[in-house]
């Protein structure tokens, strides 16, 4: 069965072995469609349901035992409308995508998706006291997924956002989420079509410095992802993001970035 057909697109249908799901879906032909295209995935015969939450599960870790061992890569560069779409497959079947952001290259999987965070984990050989951040294309979005948008997140967001900065907020359940709106093209067109936000974390081996290319990507990794989009060299200082913490009332920085100390005050007022 297919999804009905939007006006500006054509039907796709994808099957993943790997796994042995297979979906099906309508999207648009055109970039430009992609990118502001509303439809969302319909999976059939899933065998991954999204939860909530991006800390590693401890106790159902088995090292070693979830790391892809080959990996498809695609250029966005020639194929920018394939290479969506190939990560729209990868993400929504549980994977881990390595991919450019306008900072540095990170691993991306759905948030919630507890199997793709601890396989990010693992990659990385990550301290599981550090949480992965959430990418998401809006703050309502952000917002379905449990995050409190209070006043000094919206004047963060309105200032700096899409851009270079995380702001850690707390959630409903009682946690907090660094979330970060992202300025990438390929960011841009990838999130609207999921089913939520991104979980995601810098691509390289924890303690390693950023990647800003794709082969340095997956250089260090103990292990592959599922899929490595190649955006080319990351254009900028190559410095993540800055981090900063709202939880409490007061602004607090964690990590010096691209935007500094005194124009996040400013823009809280």
């Amino acid at each position: 069965m297919l999804l009905p057909s939007l006006n500006c697109g054509v039907q796709r249908r994808l099957t993943v072995n790997r796994l042995g799901t297979e979906f099906a879906f309508s999207a648009p032909s055109r970039t430009a469609d992609i990118a502001t295209w509303t439809g969302r995935i319909r999976l059939l015969d899933a065998t991954y349901v999204p939860g909530y939450g991006s800390k590693p599960d401890s106790g159902r870790r088995e090292s070693g035992k979830t790391t892809c061992e080959s990996m498809e890569r695609i250029d966005c560069r020639e194929t920018f409308d394939d290479a969506v779409l190939a990560a729209v497959r990868a993400l929504s079947v549980g994977g881990v995508v390595a991919a450019p952001t306008e900072t540095v290259y990170g691993l991306l999987t759905l948030w919630g998706n507890e199997a793709g965070c601890n396989r990010i984990y693992e990659l990385k050989h990550r301290p599981e006291s550090k949480l992965l951040q959430m990418l998401a294309d809006d703050l309502d979005s952000a917002a379905r997924a449990g995050l409190i948008v209070c006043p000094r997140l919206r004047a963060l967001a309105d200032a700096f956002w899409p851009g270079a900065l995380t702001v850690v907020a707390d959630a409903s359940d009682g946690s907090t989420i660094g979330l970060r709106i992202p300025d990438h093209p390929l960011l841009h067109a990838l999130l609207p079509l999921l089913d939520g936000p991104l979980a995601a974390t810098s691509a390289n081996r924890s303690g390693d410095a950023a990647a800003t290319t794709a082969e340095s990507a997956v250089l260090g990794l103990e292990g592959l992802p599922d899929l490595l989009v190649d955006g080319g060299p990351v254009v900028g200082t190559g410095q993540p993001s800055t981090v900063v913490s709202i939880c409490g009332g007061d602004l607090v920085v964690l990590r010096p970035g691209p935007i500094g100390e005194t124009a996040l005050r400013q823009a809280m007022g």
